[in-house]
């Protein structure tokens, strides 16, 4: 029953502040109470689109070869999530009487700009719906449908992503989107897991009683890493391969340090602009802390791993030991953790202070959604991409949750009210989703990383650059308004 009640909560909080432009840590409590009506009045569809038969049309959706599983399944094979891919897609194709096909290119940036680009140039129409990963460019490269001329797109629908598209959205033109379509909006969400076993040996406090009470913050974090440092193999020094270690990352999880601590690296002007106002004593103080957590705390791995992962998965066999007491990684590795033996709970990113007043949860990103302007037919690829992230909200995306809820995240009972904190509070900054045209997104921890002490001075040396790229960029849709 509890775990029932907090699969309903966590359906009521992605409907409404999940993929948020800012963040908010409250539950309303009120949502299960409310249910059973909503239950009573439900419409046969999620969308509110009129009747259409595009008379058995291909569909041709081209995806990243590392996500199709993700995305769509051909047959039904028991699993509860790729049953319910192929189900919604299904329930698409008989209801517009289309047929879904889909083309994977492998995650090229170069493969994936030359090919969007020279459909484009040919006219040739090989593409209905296109899902390019946000970090490759391709947006802004004058190839897509502006997404607020489709009539039939309802963007204030629960299934759309709000924190995501509002910052898409330049002078009322949005080229990419993001919704339910997308489970990396829940996989890619990042997170602290912790060693039950650990915890319990120690003699720690519970993380989850710190997270409820509000003294999870990153004090409180370095002080029970400290406490699970020891050097194992006795040789004097401290190796994360030989020895027990508090805290563990990889690069994207570095990265969200920053975001999970407030830091905004661009603000909305008057004028529905955007500037770089972030630099001030609390940016300096956050980045200082930041960075001697990185690079000056023996407790503390920062596992770069020489470039060849970014979500620190070299990590992972040494938290499955419990000799990691802390691995922040994202939602996805709990595939990875399935064969762990001991039992790991799940918590949020800590508070920095207790004066903050949300907990912040950063996604690395996803893939995003777009029409190209050689489509064959904008309005069917628009209709069928706002079906799509419909139907995935209301049946795949519960099936996930319900999988993590009853498999993954079923260790202890508290997992599943983590959980629903982690996916309510995520956070997406204008700077994060404009990084392949700015860049500065990333830049925060690479000068951490660099072991570039004075973020102010090295500010000053590349701000004129970062200004002019957030020019430039503001510059190409404010042209193309004319």
């Amino acid at each position: 029953m509890k775990r029932t009640l907090s699969f309903i909560l966590m359906l009521a909080l992605l409907s409404t502040v999940s993929c948020g432009s800012g963040a908010s840590g409250s539950n309303d409590s009120s949502a299960p109470q409310t249910q059973p009506e909503a239950e009573t009045t439900e419409k046969p569809y999620a969308d509110n689109l009129g009747e259409y038969d595009f008379g058995g049309k291909d569909f041709n959706i081209l995806v990243r070869e590392t996500r199709i599983d993700d995305l769509f399944c051909e047959s039904e094979t028991g699993d509860i999530v790729d049953d319910a891919l192929y189900q919604r897609s299904a329930k698409i194709e008989e209801r517009f009487k289309i047929k879904i096909k889909t083309v994977a290119l492998p995650d090229d940036s170069g493969v994936w700009n030359n090919t969007l680009q020279g459909d484009v140039m040919s006219n040739s129409g090989d593409y209905d719906l296109v899902m390019p990963d946000y970090w490759w460019g391709c947006e802004s490269r004058g190839l897509f449908y502006n997404l607020l001329d489709f009539d039939v797109l309802d963007f204030s629908q629960p299934y759309w992503c709000p924190g995501w598209n509002d910052n898409a959205m330049i002078y009322g033109q949005l080229y990419n989107a993001v919704g339910s379509l997308s489970l990396d909006l829940i996989k890619n969400d990042m997170a602290v897991f912790f060693s039950s076993k650990l915890i319990e040996d120690l003699k720690l406090e519970s993380p989850y009683e710190l997270v409820k009470s509000r003294k999870w913050t990153l004090d409180k974090l370095l002080e029970m890493s400290a406490a699970a440092l020891s050097d194992l193999n006795g040789d004097g020094e401290y190796d994360w391969e030989n020895d027990r270690i508090g805290f563990g990352f990889g690069t994207h999880a570095g990265r969200g340090l920053g975001y999970s601590f407030g830091i905004q690296m661009a603000s909305k002007t008057a004028d529905d602009s955007y500037e770089f106002k972030f630099m001030n004593e609390s940016f300096v103080e956050k980045y200082e802390k930041i960075y001697s957590l990185v690079n000056d705390n023996d407790a503390v791995e920062y596992a770069d791993c020489g470039g060849r992962t970014g979500m620190g998965t070299d990590l992972y066999p040494g938290f499955k030991n419990d000799n990691l007491l802390f691995l922040a990684t994202g939602i996805r590795a709990t595939d990875d953790m399935r064969d762990m033996v001991g039992d790991y709970g799940i918590v949020p990113y800590p508070l920095y202070n207790d004066s903050q007043k949300d907990y912040i949860t950063y996604n690395l990103g996803t893939a995003f959604m777009s029409i190209l302007l050689s489509a064959p037919d904008p309005e069917m690829s628009a209709v069928i991409l706002e079906a799509l992230n419909a139907e995935n909200y209301k049946s795949v995306v519960p099936a996930y949750l319900d999988v993590a809820l009853k498999g993954k995240y079923s260790r202890d009972d508290n997992t599943a009210e983590m959980l629903d904190l982690i996916l309510a509070t995520t956070y997406f900054d204008f700077a994060f989703v404009n990084e392949s045209s700015i860049g500065i997104a990333s830049w925060m921890f690479g000068q951490i990383t660099d072991k570039k002490e004075s973020i102010a001075s090295t500010w000053e040396s590349s701000r004129s650059n970062f200004e002019m790229k957030l020019s430039e960029l503001l510059e190409t849709y404010r042209e193309n308004m004319e």
